[in-house]
């Protein structure tokens, strides 16, 4: 059979028609620089061309390798000294010696302090808790970078009272009709404000037998603390332990809490095996899986302009097992077009970070690169850096997965 010679007049339309049903041009990436800031961290520089035009990429890469054996970290640092200070990405990369920094979780502010969204625990420790059913990331004990939609809470019991009493808040102005919790994340001391504070200390001495009454604990010690002294002013924070602030309709819950009584806080609804976590913080949308646009739509919804167009502020995992922290700049992306971009830079995962104002992120060393972005004061940042000073792991954070007991 003989066929008709190509018209190649009509190749324009069909290279519209193409485009039109495949909803954007095929695009292309190019990495105009490599900077090499330890034998297992790069920085790059990647144009990314699409529907959106021209985007600059800058993408920090870690070998997980490097994380699995110990000779790095990916770490949260803290903005100051304690909860809800903040500083510049490049003020608390350059303060906690790393290798480079990013801006990390969404976040609030409240007095005068600034607070991450959502479920935060640092150093095994619970440090920040939010109503908000989105992806959470953290580091296992093995070295392996998870992901996972969840939405935890937390409570605090005693050996005296077994039934739950919900933490509102941790380390956070403390809201009426709540009982929040504060330790020396949140400073020295703290006050009643109108309700009943009561101080845990670490040091657990009573010497009678420990008896198991319900589920919430195991065969062996899981209590926290001990009650020291209940106060309707001030008292001091003890070193170690923690204070819980009980105000309004939950002033009569403080008298559960009698000098003399352990406690022990629970994470629940964490998802499984998350316990051993050294940290862990609340991010969203995870828009890439495996390689494609992930549906988001069953997290919390995004409120305000976090979907709209933005410069953007990206954690996740490449396909040549690395984890990566990126930062765009150029045109501002919807989290649509921030997929295409990130699955042109060999994206395996991608979960968004605060982005728009608060994107920004600090490449250090000797590499010369230093501060991308404005110097927006955040309360907590993502770090590459070695283990060291300030670096702890191994801690468990208690967590209860079965449906609660109740006499």
């Amino acid at each position: 059979m003989v066929r008709p010679p190509l018209n190649l007049s009509m190749l324009p339309i069909l290279i519209a028609l193409f485009i039109g049903l495949t909803g954007h041009p095929a695009s292309g990436s190019e990495i105009l620089q490599t900077v090499s800031l330890d034998p297992d961290v790069d920085y790059s520089r990647i144009t990314v061309s699409g529907s959106s035009g021209t985007v600059t990429v800058h993408m920090v890469t870690i070998d997980l390798d490097a994380i699995r054996d110990g000779r790095l970290t990916l770490d949260v640092a803290l903005g100051g000294d304690l909860m809800g200070q903040t500083a510049s990405a490049q003020s608390i990369g350059s303060r906690t010696g790393a290798l480079a920094s990013m801006n990390g979780p969404y976040f609030a502010s409240s007095g005068n302090r600034v607070y991450p969204l959502g479920f935060t625990a640092i150093n095994s420790r619970i440090a920040q808790l939010g109503n908000l059913m989105r992806p959470l990331v953290g580091i296992d004990p093995d070295g392996e970078f998870q992901v996972e939609v969840a939405h935890p809470k937390a409570f605090v019991t005693s050996d005296e009272y077994f039934e739950p009493i919900w933490l509102y808040g941790v380390n956070n102005p403390a809201a009426n009709n709540a009982v929040t919790l504060y330790d020396h994340n949140w400073g020295s001391s703290v006050n009643a404000q109108g309700g009943t504070v009561v101080a845990i200390s670490p040091d657990v001495t009573r010497s009678d037998e420990i008896v198991i009454y319900g589920p919430y604990h195991d065969d062996e010690e899981r209590w926290d603390g001990e009650v020291i002294e209940v106060s309707s002013g001030s008292l001091t924070i003890p070193d170690g332990g923690y204070a819980l602030v009980f105000r309004g309709s939950t002033t009569s819950d403080a008298e559960r809490y009698q000098v003399g009584n352990r406690t022990a806080i629970y994470a629940y609804e964490l998802p499984e095996d998350w316990e051993l976590m050294n940290w862990i913080a609340t991010l969203g949308p995870w828009f890439v899986h495996d390689g494609h646009a992930r549906d988001y739509s069953a997290e919390t919804t995004y409120s305000g302009n976090i979907l709209g167009s933005a410069h953007r502020s990206i954690i996740g995992l490449t396909w040549n097992d690395e984890i990566f922290l990126a930062i765009t700049r150029g045109p501002a992306l919807s989290v649509s077009a921030a997929a295409d971009v990130m699955i042109e830079c060999n994206a395996r995962e991608a979960i968004m970070c605060d982005s728009g104002g608060s994107s920004a992120m600090w490449v250090g060393g000797s590499s010369g690169i230093g501060s991308i972005g404005a110097s927006r004061q955040i309360p907590l940042a993502f770090v590459i850096r070695e283990p060291g000073d300030g670096w702890e792991g191994g801690r468990e954070l208690k967590v209860w997965e079965d449906s609660l007991f109740r006499y």
